[in-house]
């Protein structure tokens, strides 16, 4: 009789630890779905966002206004990175 409860109770328990692996095995795989997709989704913006950079920095290379501005830009920049430069050497 006692050998009977036992193996009852040791049916019962792998037939839920089945049930919880399959399960367990079933969410993997679905993370596993999900992190395909987001990697795939990463790369296409990542390749679109390199094709509008390439655009962004063909028309500004092109651009007649930035080679006008730039000389009197890239002073002014010079002019805050040094000071920024000179006061952490102060300290």
């Amino acid at each position: 009789m006692e050998q009977a409860t036992t193996l009852a109770h040791a049916n019962t328990f792998f037939f839920i630890t089945t049930i919880a692996v399959v399960v367990l095995i079933v969410i993997l795989l679905v993370i596993l779905y999900v992190v395909y997709r987001v990697s795939k989704f990463i790369k296409h913006a990542m390749v679109r966002v390199d094709s509008l950079l390439d655009k962004a920095g063909d028309s500004v290379e092109e651009s007649s206004t930035s080679k006008k501005v730039m000389p009197y830009v890239l002073p002014i920049l010079g002019y805050f990175f040094n000071k920024k430069s000179s006061h952490k050497k102060k300290m």
